[in-house]
């Protein structure tokens, strides 16, 4: 084999290699796209569970403080439960 005929090969399989690399990158730049959007979508989500839980909590306190009041109330007419 000439050196001539080894260089085309090299050449075309360069260029082969060369265009998955390109392949593998708008890939990866596609899935990097996506890790971002979930990301976003999950701190979103955390974001929603946080308030969830801070009124839940609020909404406790307030069963209490009614709870609270009711015995009072009840102590105050001598009711039973």
């Amino acid at each position: 084999m000439t050196t001539m005929e080894m260089t085309v090969p090299v050449e075309e399989t360069i260029r082969a290699l060369t265009e998955d690399h390109h392949d593998l990158l708008d890939e990866i730049q596609r899935l990097q796209g996506r890790m971002t959007s979930l990301v976003v979508y999950q701190s979103e989500l955390i974001g929603d569970l946080e308030r969830a839980q801070a009124k839940v909590r609020e909404l406790d306190n307030v069963v209490d403080i009614l709870a609270t009041e009711n015995q009072r109330l009840r102590d105050e007419l001598d009711l039973v439960r």
